[in-house]
């Protein structure tokens, strides 16, 4: 697995669109989870959280190191949403005004039994998929609904969704801490 990501994550590094990276994105995720296959199975949404929380990882390390080693300047304003729990509330909770960094989308896959047949929503514990268990048409249209509301928002409300992913997921996690 390790060798899969020294090789195949520098590609994404390389995209010269948002349609190249997701495809990528896309492609290297489906080699993952075809590893897996042969080992039991994998979720596609397991597989795209570990893609892309070793991107945040790695931006992290180039914002804080400036190694300059990896082109993330021209690439992170392409990088996916790490879907999970607090990031999936923040971003489709149906009050409005609940997180100041809250979304309000109507973009949660509502609990099913079959993939082909989600549809999308509100957030609300148990009855909102887990992102463990969706497919890719539920993930990349979450991350299609969080790039074009961000976009609609005050162009200097958020670097791009990697930053509003992190003040998102801190601002969720410190009000279940309190």
């Amino acid at each position: 697995m390790k060798n899969l990501l020294v090789k195949e994550l520098p590609s994404l590094f390389q995209a010269d669109s948002q349609d190249d990276f997701d495809e990528k994105h896309h492609a290297i995720c489906k080699h993952i989870v075809h590893i897996y296959d042969s080992i039991g199975s994998q979720a596609y949404g397991i597989v795209q959280r570990w893609v892309n929380q070793t991107l945040l990882h790695l931006a992290v390390i180039e914002k804080n190191l400036h190694m300059d080693y990896w082109n993330m300047e021209e690439s992170r304003k392409y990088f996916h949403v790490p879907v999970e729990q607090y990031v999936l509330e923040a971003a489709s909770s149906r009050r409005k005004n609940k997180f100041r960094h809250g979304l309000n989308l109507m973009a949660a896959p509502l609990k099913h039994e079959k993939e082909e047949n989600y549809k999308m929503g509100w957030y609300f514990p148990g009855e909102t998929q887990p992102a463990e268990y969706w497919s890719y048409p539920e993930y990349i249209e979450f991350q299609k609904a969080v790039r074009t509301k961000l976009k609609d928002m005050n162009p200097h409300t958020y670097r791009d969704c990697l930053d509003w992913a992190v003040y998102a997921y801190l601002e969720v996690a410190r009000r279940r801490n309190v």
